[in-house]
């Protein structure tokens, strides 16, 4: 349960200080035929995701969730923020991050990026909450309870090692230091 709301309160606050979530991509480590441990290959992948958009003067930040389904395999999806101006090139530069041999011919394509549409208003993380649920749906009974999650346990699959995460400046410590921050302004 600890990890789906981690996973939930990053993807929000990520939304609070600027860093909206707004590509949804999911790589088949499986149809590129990538070797190794799926949490080092993907790794490898975020790590160069992050240096790029360092680079471009952008800031680095998503929450990834790591299936093994029938069709895909082994298999990533990863919510991240893409400035506007960089996503013609983050479409580029995704094929030549990947570990593997991109084939996006056929019905089973080694990625796909759509984007996460941001509604007004009070329904304006609605999309968001829905692509974020769609990540946990191998989550435990009381997490599923909890945040309102459609158990889909057979579509996630068996995965070895840590199935869920997100980068640092999202993560618990980020958010307990930012909390702590704005705490003690609001105490002064």
């Amino acid at each position: 349960m600890a990890s789906a709301e981690n996973a939930i309160q990053a993807v929000g606050f990520a939304d609070q200080i600027g860093l909206s979530l707004n590509r949804h991509l999911t790589v088949s480590w499986e149809h590129a035929q990538c070797v190794g441990r799926v949490q080092e290959i993907q790794g490898r992948f975020l790590e160069r995701f992050s240096k790029w958009i360092r680079y471009h003067g952008g800031v680095p930040a998503y929450c990834w969730s790591i299936e093994n389904g029938q069709t895909l395999g082994y298999h990533s999806h990863i919510f991240c923020y893409v400035p506007r101006r960089l996503l013609k090139w983050f479409r580029r530069m995704v094929p030549k991050w990947i570990d593997g041999d991109v084939d996006q011919s056929g019905r089973v394509q080694t990625f796909k990026i759509t984007t996460i549409k941001y509604g007004a208003g009070v329904k304006r993380l609605n999309r968001l909450k829905g692509v974020t649920r769609y990540i946990l749906k191998a989550a435990n009974d009381d997490a599923a309870e909890m945040f309102s999650i459609i158990q889909r346990p057979d579509k996630a699959g068996q995965v070895v090692g840590k199935r869920l995460g997100t980068s640092q400046n999202i993560g618990r410590k980020a958010r307990n230091e930012n909390f702590t921050k704005l705490h003690f302004r609001q105490a002064a």
